[in-house]
């Protein structure tokens, strides 16, 4: 009776053993996996770009394992941009996936120094390297740290922009404009006819600080028209929509709106401004702004940027700023 017992407790450890020899040999053939789920342009401005990089790692073990480590390398036309690591780790349960999203930030300037050709292509081909350390359980026949690498390419746009206020105009109330608002608000004649003077002298040029508080109680619009030139020195042709500004003259807040009229001409991007704004918000500075012969400017927004299919299907959003002289008609 004992003998078969012994034997019986023999088989089972035998069949345990083997069974588990079984199952480390099936670990041994999975291995944790990485795929890239995307590589999108997420924002552009005029100084660099942001890709987001979505990546699944899976876990095919049915314990957890740790992600060490996630190095990224980039190559702008097969010239190494930079190289980073990502030292946060993070743990992947039994038999789970998990989304990693990752921001590439790309200086224009940075591509123009790695890469001779970038302001004669109409695009940059972008590689991205992933090396994914992840550390495994410990299973004889498995090693600690197991890497994987993957790529992924796609198209940039090359992009050194310029910016210019152009044909800069301010459509100045006419005489009987003004008259006929210093009527709704003054029926004396005489301290009319004297504010009348100060208001056509502030409109003029004259630094009047009576003249502008005059100016503004009064009912009147002033029209202003100026381009934004947009000129891209590399070959990516731009196209906007939605172009929303904020234009500040002489570092004072002058005015904002958003346009679609835009115009196309080669490698130049004309966004034609027709805008007016009130008497009432008017200040000193503004008024030297309207009347002096030199000003500068400083303008940001915001705008729908449509690039060509081939570098991104979907339009992308822009952040936009540039400064300089402004230029009248």
């Amino acid at each position: 009776m004992k003998r078969r017992i012994i034997t019986c407790f023999l088989i089972i450890i035998s069949l345990l053993a083997v069974t588990s020899c079984s199952t480390f040999s099936n670990w041994k053939k999975k291995k944790p996996a990485v795929k890239v789920q995307s590589l999108d342009i997420k924002t552009i401005s005029f100084d660099d770009i942001t890709l987001g990089l979505k990546i699944e790692i899976e876990n095919p073990y049915p314990i957890g394992i740790k992600i060490e480590r996630i190095e990224l390398e980039t190559l702008v036309g097969g010239k190494q941009l930079f190289r980073i690591d990502t030292l946060d780790k993070f743990e992947i349960s039994a038999k789970g996936k998990k989304e990693n999203q990752l921001d590439i930030n790309l200086i224009y300037d940075d591509m123009l120094d790695v890469y001779s050709d970038y302001m004669t292509n109409d695009y940059v081909d972008l590689t991205v390297n992933v090396q994914v350390d992840v550390r495994l359980p410990e299973i004889p026949g498995l090693p600690e740290i197991f890497e994987i690498p993957v790529s992924i390419q796609r198209h940039l746009p090359t992009i050194k922009p310029v910016i210019r206020l152009k044909n800069f105009d301010v459509d100045l109330p006419s005489k009987n404009e003004v008259q006929l608002a210093l009527n709704k608000v003054d029926k004396n004649p005489i301290t009319r006819n004297i504010a009348f003077a100060r208001v056509m002298a502030v409109l003029l040029g004259k630094n009047d600080s009576s003249g502008v508080k005059t100016i503004q109680q009064l009912d009147l619009i002033f029209r202003v028209k100026f381009d934004i030139e947009v000129e891209n020195l590399a070959k990516t042709r731009l196209q906007f929509a939605d172009f929303n500004y904020r234009l500040k003259i002489n570092e004072t807040d002058f005015m904002s709106g958003v346009t679609n009229d835009v115009r196309y001409s080669g490698q130049i991007s004309t966004i034609r401004i027709n805008n007016e704004f009130s008497a009432r918000k008017l200040n000193s500075s503004l008024i030297e702004a309207i009347t002096a012969g030199k000003n500068k400017f400083y303008i940001e927004g915001n705008a729908i940027l449509l690039l060509p299919e081939e570098i991104s299907k979907k339009p992308v959003n822009l952040k936009f700023s540039g400064k300089g002289d402004v230029a009248k008609k």
